[in-house]
């Protein structure tokens, strides 16, 4: 059931950069008779925007393919991977850290420098903290669940303080929601 519903996602990731690399114009640019485009509020040059979409839509058709390798590999299999993706989003989590208390370098891009948001190796901040956001929900659950989850715990507090120094809205609504979904 879940197959269908990410083939038409890779669907649509696959038009929207098919739309981004035609260059299409927006009906605003348009209406407006403008030339150029406005890529972002970073001002990267369109080149370079492309780019980015392009690495976007592979990391995004990597994970897809991943998903769709691991629903055929058995049980076993998808709870390495589970457990594997939430100890990668704790170890990020804590590059922020060392990156708050200047152990690790701080942010590249000045943007980031003015704002004072971490990314712990993230492409950026925002990255960081949605990858903490739905780290907290299944880490939650692990936490709070019975067993021998002791990694859980230090990985749940490691990525809430991920969550604050990315600083991203998007990451603290999602791990607000998937929270009390998982409680």
């Amino acid at each position: 059931a879940a197959d269908p519903a990410l083939r038409a996602l890779a669907v649509v990731w696959t038009l929207a950069t098919g739309v981004a690399i035609a260059r299409a114009k927006t009906w605003w640019e348009i209406a407006r008779g403008l030339t150029g485009r406005a890529v972002n509020s970073a001002g990267l040059p369109e080149v370079v925007a492309v780019r980015e979409t392009i690495l976007t839509f592979a990391i995004l058709a990597a994970g897809a393919g991943f998903f769709f390798l691991l629903r055929r590999a058995g049980a076993a299999a998808r709870l390495r991977a589970t457990r594997a993706a939430l100890a990668g989003s704790a170890v990020a989590a804590f590059l922020a850290a060392l990156q708050a208390v200047r152990i690790l370098p701080g942010e590249t891009r000045s943007f980031w420098k003015v704002t004072g948001r971490l990314s712990g190796g993230a492409t950026d901040p925002n990255a960081l903290g949605l990858l903490c956001g739905l780290a907290i929900p299944p880490l939650l659950v692990l936490a709070l669940g019975t067993g021998k989850r002791r990694w859980a715990i230090p990985a749940v507090l490691s990525t809430a303080a991920g969550l604050v120094l990315s600083g991203s809205r998007s990451g603290f609504l999602v791990a607000v929601v998937g929270g009390f979904a998982a409680v």
